[in-house]
């Protein structure tokens, strides 16, 4: 199934997610982005837009849970139903965790995945398969994307730590100028400053 097949004639809930506050203004920008994307791939009513800062790696999301129940609610109205998102990610971080929270939350019967409500990754343009509706290539590409994202954050994440202890050996502590010589009990930098507020020229 594509992706203009399964936005087609579907209410679209649109789930937005950063992780950090250094990335808080990117909210607005995702849900501006998806609103484009949704646009140019034909689909012309406004998405419900589901939007919060918090780690990819947690389960218990307050939007996400409220989007999962709005797109219950719409199913069980007889609406054809279609979560949009930037890339998978927005909607998990983790490869285990991403088979939680769509085949099993609120519960196995309750879930997206039961109700025939697919996961569309705008970026990436690719759609996850359902109960009723298996997409073999949206299926092995969701999870396999997630996973290599996740691994990419941990390899960044692994890079930074390191690069921290280098400078921590060097005398370099983060949030502080640099020391440039941290092991000289008489700083040259201080000395020269202390003579010229002495007024010593």
């Amino acid at each position: 199934m594509s992706v203009k097949d399964a936005l087609k004639g579907a209410r679209v809930l649109s789930y937005q997610r950063v992780s950090t506050t250094k990335q808080e203004g990117t909210l607005p920008t995702q849900e501006k982005a998806n609103k484009a994307s949704l646009k140019s791939m034909g689909f012309k009513g406004q998405p419900e837009l589901f939007s919060e800062q918090i780690s990819g790696t947690k389960l218990d999301r307050k939007q996400l849970n409220a989007m999962i129940q709005r797109a219950l609610e719409l199913k069980k109205q007889g609406k054809k139903v279609v979560i949009a998102l930037r890339d998978f990610q927005r909607f998990s971080r983790n490869a285990y965790d991403i088979g939680i929270l769509y085949k099993n939350t609120p519960s196995f019967e309750e879930s997206l995945w039961f109700n025939d409500i697919p996961l569309v990754s705008l970026n990436e343009n690719i759609v996850t398969g359902t109960r009723s509706k298996a997409n073999p290539n949206g299926d092995l590409l969701g999870p396999l994307l997630v996973v290599i994202g996740g691994q990419e954050i941990e390899i960044r994440k692994e890079q930074s730590e390191g690069g921290l202890r280098q400078a921590a050996d060097e005398g370099i502590i983060p949030g502080t100028g640099v020391s440039l010589y941290s092991k000289e009990k008489l700083n040259p930098l201080r000395e020269l400053r202390r003579m010229l507020e002495a007024g010593i020229s």
